[in-house]
């Protein structure tokens, strides 16, 4: 699955919990490959306001032709699992999974700076599972949350 390949149809799943970054893994995501020329339709799912869904998720379509919705609901090429009850909802329909589980997500996002960056570092998986430079993702945080240290 390459990202810089001609007839590029990708969908990645998002899951997690409030807080742990899902919408701005997946708004980052959205803005790079829509900076980068494709076609993007993103749909975030909207969690309870008075108790936190532990999987709640953020779907993006890309591709190089016009899209007009999400498409495939049930299944999807990518699944970037932010928690286990993600993971566990989320696994069956995934031809790839991004999680603790396959790598160490949290203890990456320790050593470059805090455990509340493993969504950073689950963009890292990403990209060198789609082949697309990391540099991209890294331009799109510095500009969302300015200067730094950006893993």
């Amino acid at each position: 699955m390459k990202i810089d390949s001609l007839n590029v149809e990708l969908t990645i799943r998002i899951s997690g919990a409030q807080g742990e970054g899902v919408e701005t893994t997946g708004r980052t995501l959205a803005t790079v490959f829509a900076k980068l020329g494709y076609h993007v339709f993103a749909y975030r799912q909207y969690g309870s306001i008075i108790k936190g869904n532990p999987a709640m998720f953020y779907q993006i379509r890309i591709s190089d032709r016009r899209i007009y919705s999400h498409g495939r609901w049930r299944t999807y090429d990518v699944l970037i699992a932010l928690n286990d009850t993600a993971l566990a909802q989320h696994r069956g329909g995934a031809k790839y999974v991004v999680s603790e589980k396959e790598i160490p997500l949290t203890d990456i996002a320790t050593k470059h700076g805090n455990r509340i960056m493993k969504n950073t570092a689950a963009l890292g998986a990403l990209a060198a599972l789609i082949n697309l430079n990391p540099k991209y993702i890294a331009e799109q945080l510095t500009k969302e949350f300015g200067e730094g240290k950006v893993a």
